[in-house]
C-alpha cells in the first residue's frame, strides 16, 4: 500500500472516534498535570520510572543501569520510559506527568487502533471509544499496567492487520516482559501463533523472532545483573500482602512460614478459605471494571469471533494471566485494565454480529451507554486515588 493510499483511508476511518481519542488525550494531560509530579514513594509500584538508560563513568567505573523482570515496570515498561527520558530528560520534580502522560496517551492511541481494526460502524467505533476512555483506566498507576496494554492492544492489531512476522513477535515479548506474571501469558500466545504459521518456514520464521527478540531484551540484564535480572520470586511476598488485605488476622498465621506451597500444605483450611475469599473480591472487581460490558457477552455471547485468530491469542493470554496469578493473590482492577480495551473491542465487535434491528442488539447498545455514565460516576474517586486499584 502507497503512503498516498495510506493517508486516504486515514481520511476515511478518521472520525468521532478519532475526536473522543484526541479529546480523550487532552483532558489526561490537563487532569495528571493537576497532580503530583513526583513519583509516589514506596511501597507504591511507580518507582519503575526511575530507570536510567544513560551510560555514565564515575571513579573509573562505567555505570549502567538495566531494568530487571521483577521490577514493577518489568523490562520492557521500564524500558519504554527509559528510552522517552533519554529523548525528553525530564526533571525529578515533573518524572511522574510524564510517565503517567507517556502511559495514557499510549493507552488511548493504542485503543483507537484496535478499534479501528476491528469495529466496522462509525457510530460504533465512536461508543467503543467513549466506554474506553470514560473508564478512567488512563490514570492508573503504575503506568507499567497501561504500557502492558497498549503494547498488548498493537499484537492485536498486527494479527488482524497480517503486520509482518517480526513485528507481531517483537509486540509479544513487549507485553510478556512488561510484568513478570505476563511472561507465561505471553509465551503461551506467541506458541499458538508460531504453530498457526502457513508451512515449516513460517513457523522457524516466527520462532526464531519471538526467540530473537526476548533474547535482546533479556540479554543485556543478564550481563549487567546476571541471574538476578530474570531471578528472585515474590509469591510469597504477594501472597502475604493479599492474605493480609482480606484477613488482618492473617498476620499470624504467616509467622515462620517459607513459601505459599508450605502454607497450603501445613493449612488446608486456611489457604482454602483465602482462595475463597480471593475468588470474591476478584469477581466484585470484575464486575467494577466490566460493569455493562458482562450483559453484552451474555447477550451476545462470543462464537462470532471463534474463529479468529486474534481472539484466540486474547483469550489464552487473559486466562493464562490471570488464572495462576489467583492462587496467591486477587485480582486486583488494574490487572483488568491490562486486558479492557481489548475486552471493549470483543463486545463491540460480538454487538455487530447482531441483526441491526434485534432486541438483544439493542440491550447491548443501552447496557454500553449506562457502562459509561457508571463510569463517569466513579471516574473522580479513581482519579483522585489512581493507586488505590
Amino acid at each position: 500500500m502507497s503512503w498516498n493510499e495510506r493517508a486516504a483511508r486515514l481520511r476515511r476511518t478518521t472520525g468521532l472516534d478519532f475526536i473522543v481519542a484526541f479529546v480523550a488525550v487532552l483532558a489526561c494531560a490537563l487532569i495528571i498535570l493537576g497532580g503530583p509530579g513526583l513519583v509516589p514513594a514506596h511501597p507504591m509500584d511507580q518507582g519503575f520510572a526511575y530507570v536510567d538508560l544513560s551510560l555514565s563513568r564515575k571513579d573509573g567505573v562505567w555505570n549502567f543501569q538495566y531494568p530487571q523482570l521483577q521490577w514493577s515496570g518489568g523490562i520492557t515498561a521500564s524500558l519504554t520510559v527509559g528510552l522517552y527520558k533519554l529523548l525528553v530528560a525530564p526533571s525529578t520534580e515533573t518524572l511522574n506527568w510524564h510517565v503517567r502522560m507517556l502511559g495514557a496517551a499510549m493507552y488511548i492511541g493504542s485503543a483507537w487502533l484496535l478499534v479501528n481494526s476491528f469495529v466496522r460502524a462509525p457510530a460504533m467505533r465512536a461508543l467503543a471509544m467513549l466506554v474506553t476512555v470514560t473508564s478512567g483506566f488512563q490514570f492508573l498507576e503504575p503506568t507499567s499496567e497501561l504500557i502492558a496494554a497498549s503494547y498488548l492492544c498493537l499484537v492485536l492489531v498486527g494479527v488482524k492487520r497480517a503486520w509482518p512476522d517480526g513485528s507481531v513477535a517483537v509486540l509479544l515479548v513487549l507485553f510478556g516482559l512488561c510484568k513478570v506474571e505476563l511472561v507465561p501469558a505471553a509465551a503461551a500466545a506467541a506458541a499458538m501463533w508460531a504453530a498457526s504459521a502457513g508451512g515449516a518456514p513460517q513457523l522457524r520464521r516466527r520462532l526464531a523472532w519471538t526467540l530473537g527478540a526476548a533474547g535482546m531484551c533479556l540479554l543485556p540484564g543478564l550481563v549487567v545483573h546476571g541471574l538476578g535480572a530474570v531471578g528472585g520470586g515474590r509469591a510469597m511476598e504477594t501472597f502475604s500482602q493479599h492474605y493480609t488485605a482480606l484477613d488482618p488476622a492473617a498476620t499470624q498465621r504467616l509467622k515462620d512460614v517459607g513459601g505459599v506451597r508450605e502454607f497450603a500444605s501445613l493449612h488446608p483450611a486456611w489457604y482454602g478459605e483465602f482462595l475463597l475469599r480471593s475468588a470474591l473480591e476478584s469477581a466484585a472487581n470484575a464486575l467494577f471494571a466490566l460493569k455493562g460490558l458482562l450483559v453484552v457477552f451474555a447477550i451476545a455471547g462470543i462464537r462470532c469471533v471463534r474463529n479468529d485468530q486474534a481472539w484466540r491469542l486474547f483469550g489464552i493470554a487473559l486466562v493464562i494471566a490471570l488464572a495462576p496469578a489467583m492462587l496467591v493473590a486477587f485480582v486486583h482492577v488494574r490487572y483488568l485494565a491490562r486486558f479492557f480495551p481489548a475486552l471493549v473491542v470483543l463486545a463491540f465487535v460480538c454487538l455487530e454480529s447482531l441483526e441491526q434491528s434485534s432486541g438483544r442488539r439493542r440491550l447491548g447498545l443501552m447496557a454500553t451507554v449506562a457502562t459509561i455514565g457508571a463510569q463517569l460516576w466513579f471516574a473522580p474517586a479513581l482519579i483522585a486515588d489512581p493507586q488505590a486499584y
